[in-house]
């Protein structure tokens, strides 16, 4: 791919998919222009290729998204379910700091998110993504790190947004 080339994944309203590897700009800009575009994800490689070790620059283009109904009952789930996660290995964290005296490690947690899911109070955890669950995990992890490292504060309970955009 040559420095005026780009890749890009177009998603239209009516949820076709498009790839455009190594097209040239001028070609791109007219077959964007022919979608009612409602997500665009776009890298521009700048320089040589990534193989000499040079210098790479990735430039990403933020536009708005316009779910449907349907999916934005998925995605409100989907970060109910993700918080929901967070405060619980948060709570069990501290329970467990204050009995022994040590953490859970992220693997623990990601080893418990099968046994909650089969649990009938919180089987609704199986409509997300495992993996959405799992990043939870290792994001809390990080939190943890980080405090103790001194790069952040103390890891908080995550609460429900008043206004949803």
């Amino acid at each position: 791919m040559s420095s005026r080339e780009a890749s890009f994944l177009i998603i239209e309203k009516a949820g076709n998919t498009h790839s455009f590897e190594g097209i040239e700009m001028k070609s791109l800009q007219n077959k964007v222009s022919q979608c009612h575009i409602c997500f665009v994800i776009y890298n521009f490689v700048l320089g040589f290729y990534h193989k000499l070790n040079l210098a790479i620059m990735i430039k990403v283009v933020k536009v708005r998204i316009y779910p449907t109904k349907q999916q934005k009952v998925s995605l409100a789930k989907a970060f109910g379910t993700t918080r929901w996660v967070w405060n619980h290995f948060l709570a069990l964290t501290n329970q467990t700091y204050k009995e022994t005296g040590k953490g859970i490690a992220k693997y623990d947690m990601i080893k418990q998110l099968p046994k909650l899911k089969k649990q009938e109070e919180t089987e609704w955890l199986s409509e997300t993504y495992s993996q959405s669950l799992q990043s939870v995990c290792l994001n809390l992890s990080r939190a943890f790190v980080n405090f103790f490292e001194k790069r952040a504060k103390y890891p908080r309970f995550k609460s429900r947004p008043l206004v949803t955009s």
